[in-house]
């Protein structure tokens, strides 16, 4: 892993952190909305990739 890499790693781990100290704080249900819309793009992802309609 070179530098920009781990640098862009640590900012995503800060965003994660900032959101769920924002979703404790105010009480709302943004992570979990958030965990259902991302497994919903994995699932799509992962069904493009098993029909090979996405290429590298």
């Amino acid at each position: 892993m070179n530098n920009n890499q781990f640098q862009e790693w640590l900012a995503a781990i800060g965003l994660g952190r900032t959101l769920r100290m924002y979703d404790d704080a105010l009480h709302t249900e943004f992570e979990d909305e958030f965990d259902d819309r991302l497994q919903k793009l994995i699932e799509v992802a992962n069904e493009k990739l098993d029909d090979g309609e996405l290429s590298e």
